[in-house]
């Protein structure tokens, strides 16, 4: 019960997430152990973007440890890396889709695709075979 009445504290984009199921009220719980709006923000894209309840957990201890001068991965590093960009930038020209990558943790992130149907799918699979033989 304390867990439920916890999640009225979000607020109606959250919820609504919920409700759709773009988001699990695990998910939810994650985010309000944080204040810090911005990095709610960038919790619910990741979970938006196929984040596990565990990833997020993980990401608010880095973002934390970073904050206390204990570490130096955080919350700011997802997009402050050229690398993830570029590589974002590579495959969306490649595959001519909306691509996203969300580092979660050093060497964890989620690859997010966009597609249209299931013939779509198949032309991703395709390419993406044929990029890496």
């Amino acid at each position: 019960i304390t867990n439920a009445l916890r999640l009225l504290k979000l607020g109606e984009r959250e919820l609504e997430l919920i409700k759709n199921g773009h988001m699990t009220a695990g998910h939810a719980r994650a985010i309000l152990a944080t204040e810090d709006l911005m990095l709610r923000e960038q919790l619910i894209e990741l979970a938006i973007n196929g984040a596990s309840v565990r990833d997020l957990e993980r990401t608010l201890r880095a973002a934390k440890t970073k904050r206390s001068g204990r570490g130096n991965l955080g919350v700011d590093d997802f997009s402050g890396q050229n690398y993830y960009k570029e590589v974002q930038l590579a495959l969306t020209e490649a595959l001519h889709r909306k691509v996203k990558i969300s580092k979660i943790s050093d060497g964890h992130g989620v690859l997010s695709i966009e597609f249209y149907g299931d013939e779509e799918l198949r032309d991703i699979a395709a390419r993406l075979g044929k990029m890496y033989r």
